[in-house]
Parts: structure tokens; sequence; C-alpha cells
């Protein structure tokens, strides 16, 4: 009895008091990390940018995201959550270049892995710039 009330009046607490700690430190690092690592934004998508994107987009993107970017990749179904259609509004204009790197580098909470050890600042920029271009290639019955 006086194990279940200690477990009960001390250590749950305790518990619950360094997972919320531990979820308020991790958000402010990704606030930390993308304040001083976003790339320079002076960079415009020229053409060369974009194919360099597409180049990573097929390598660490594809398989879940599918080539057009809706979602289809060969290895969706086996995620815990459909991956994200990037070819809608949400991705094509809802979010700023530093959402769509921090997503990238930090991953999910649904599933998809962060890539921060994948990719230099430039090649971060350059997927976005790729990733942008997705939403423009779909057609409007697409929202159907």
């Amino acid at each position: 009895v006086i194990k279940k009330l200690f477990v009960l009046v001390l250590v749950t607490p305790l518990a619950l008091y360094l997972f919320v700690l531990r979820t308020e430190t991790f958000a402010m690092k990704q606030t930390v990390v993308l304040q001083e690592s976003s790339p320079d934004r002076t960079e415009s998508s020229t053409d060369e940018s974009i194919e360099d994107g597409k180049r990573s987009y097929i390598e660490w993107c594809l398989d879940c995201h599918g080539e057009s970017g809706s979602g289809d990749g060969p290895l969706a179904g086996l995620v815990r959550e459909p991956p994200s259609n990037l070819t809608d509004d949400v991705w094509s204009t809802g979010g700023t270049d530093e959402d769509l790197i921090t997503v990238i580098r930090n991953g999910t909470r649904t599933g998809m892995r962060g890539y921060d050890s994948k990719f230099e600042a430039e090649e971060l920029q350059d997927l976005v710039n790729y990733i942008r271009t997705l939403a423009k290639q779909s057609s409007p019955q697409d929202y159907d």
C-alpha cells in the first residue's frame, strides 16, 4: 500500500513534470535551430536550384511522397500516417521556406524522420524550391 501511495503521490507527478519539461525544451531547441541556421532567403528559384532540389527529392523524398509529390510513393503505405500531399495549397503557399526547412530538418510527429544531417543549407533551399514547383504542376481537378 505504501509503495502504491509513493508512486501515486510522488513518482507520477514527477514523471509528468519531466515529460512537460522535455517537450518544452525540444520546442525551444527547434526554434533556436531555425533562427541560427536558416539559409539565406536571397537565393532565387533558378532552374539550376530546382534541378538540384529535384535530385535530392528523388533520392530522399520520392519513396514516401511519390513522383508527383501527392503522397503516394512506393513506401507510403508502410508509414504510420500518410505522407503529406506536397501538391496542395498548404505546401505551395501556406508556409514559408523556413517552415518547410524545419519540417525537412526535424521531421514530424506523424512519422517522417528528420533529415538534418543529410543536407547543407543551400541543398535545403534547392529542395524547397523544387517542392514549390510540385504544387504549381498539379491541376485544379486534383483538389476535387
